[in-house]
């Protein structure tokens, strides 16, 4: 899940060469067509917008909220109890620096 997220928050500073993506819906079908098909559970997929560095750079964040199943049934009931939920939540974020310069290979 954060390789995926860390390759959309690439592709969210490269795809529209110095200036960033246009939209969150670009990362957001980005992130769709790249997860792995046996990932079952729901994503939800944060995009914030270009925003300055101390640096003065920009960049862009994203961030991946998903859950993992637990298969253990004493696991699960034990979330359940916790949380309301029986898996575990996950969230990742990925910064990506917008380059100043795009070189195509």
């Amino acid at each position: 899940m954060q390789q995926l997220c860390n390759d959309a928050a690439q592709f969210a500073a490269e795809s529209n060469g110095t200036q960033g993506v246009m939209s969150a819906s670009q990362v957001t079908a980005y992130v769709m067509n790249k997860r792995p098909p046996t990932w079952t559970q729901p994503i939800t997929v944060q995009y914030v917008n270009p925003f300055l560095l101390a640096s003065g750079d920009r960049a862009v964040r994203v961030t991946l909220i998903s859950s993992s199943p637990l298969y253990t049934p004493i696991f699960q009931r034990l979330a359940e109890i916790i949380q309301g939920n029986p898996s575990l939540p996950l969230r990742v974020f990925s910064v990506y620096k917008i380059p100043l310069v795009l070189v195509n290979r």
